[in-house]
């Protein structure tokens, strides 16, 4: 019970910090800028990330893939495109996702551009691990881990490469691999201090507790 009260709070800080990011992110695009990809993309995840406004994440979602198109980047259209995939998986609309997240690799493959392709196998792995394919998800993870090593280091990267480690330490718990989940979960660690964020605490603490239980359960 306590832990459940102890991740509303945290929810409800992580919400409110959100909805300051929104807010923020909104007036960055009121600046006159050459480019404002990244703005959108940005104000993007974080409406899908809070689940406060499925109007304003239609919305947003549309200018981002409108914008990317416009400029023809292939690292825009391929994140855009991997951003749709990600809100269809949140509708277990896993079908359209797959197909559309083979059209953002495309793109991505042909930026030949790190960053964009591990972000794109980053979004592989999350699908894969929301619809309980433990094997698709560490693969796509693993491969996802190596471009993102590739790129020039961000906060954005540390972060991606936290939640990645995170996942990676659920699925191989799942499939009772654990010399790689400790593995996992320590390389999750190592990004703690790099993110410092209440909510991957919790996170990276839900699956230490797993993965010891089924430990202790094995033994």
């Amino acid at each position: 019970m306590m832990r459940k009260s102890l991740f509303l709070v945290l929810l409800s800080c992580f919400v409110f910090g959100q909805n300051n990011k929104i807010d923020s992110l909104k007036n960055e695009l009121k600046k006159n800028k050459s480019d404002k990809f990244w703005d959108y993309k940005n104000l993007t995840l974080e409406y899908y990330n809070s689940g406060s406004s499925p109007e304003e994440l239609e919305k947003y979602t549309k200018i981002m893939t409108d914008y990317a198109e416009k400029k023809n980047n292939n690292s825009y259209i391929a994140i855009s495109k991997s951003i749709l995939a990600l809100i269809n998986s949140s509708k277990q609309d896993y079908k359209n996702a797959y197909l559309i997240l083979g059209e953002s690799l495309r793109y991505a493959e042909k930026s030949n551009d790190s960053y964009t392709l591990g972000r794109i196998n980053y979004i592989y792995s999350r699908v894969y691990f929301l619809e309980n394919n433990n094997f698709e998800a560490i693969r796509y993870g693993i491969k996802a881990i190596n471009y993102l090593n590739k790129s020039t280091p961000s906060q954005e990267i540390d972060n991606t490469l936290f939640n990645i480690y995170t996942a990676l330490t659920d699925s191989y718990t799942s499939l009772g691999l654990y010399d790689l989940a400790q593995e996992s979960l320590n390389n999750g660690k190592r990004y703690l201090n790099k993110v410092n964020n209440e909510i991957n605490y919790f996170q990276i603490n839900q699956a230490q507790s797993l993965l010891f239980s089924r430990m202790k359960h094995f033994d």
